[in-house]
């Protein structure tokens, strides 16, 4: 991997992961904008996560929780999701071939996520700080 902060540089790693990249961002709207270039998507529908595809999910101290667990179980295989329309349990298989999914999160916001023992850095694959 290089040896620079350069986001452009650090995606082509996160294709094809069984875990769940991380980007800590100073600025969130230069992050999004950085991965929409290089073809990344917002994550709209978890479902989405079994077909090819390039997403990001914006991590925020209301989304914490479910991210934190959607990371813990990327790598397995299987997530199991709660479904609020539905009330009933969803499962997501993986599609990890030219597939990626990448976390963003404001520095800041994830100081926040971690202090109360969410520890997103300990359940998350690649990381760059930019």
């Amino acid at each position: 991997m290089p040896d620079s902060n350069n986001l452009a540089d650090f995606l082509p790693y996160t294709v094809s992961q069984k875990s769940v990249s991380l980007v800590i961002a100073d600025s969130l709207d230069a992050a999004i904008q950085e991965l929409e270039s290089n073809g990344y998507r917002a994550l709209a529908n978890p479902r989405d996560l079994e077909t090819e595809g390039l997403r990001y999910v914006l991590v925020s101290k209301e989304n914490a929780k479910e991210m934190y667990d959607l990371a813990a179980q990327y790598g397995a295989g299987q997530i199991t999701m709660h479904d609020d329309v539905s009330h009933q349990n969803t499962w997501i298989n993986p599609h990890y071939g030219n597939a990626a999914l990448v976390f963003v999160v404001a520095k800041p916001d994830l100081e926040s996520i971690e202090a109360p023992g969410l520890a997103v850095r300990m359940i998350t694959g690649l990381a760059i700080q930019i």
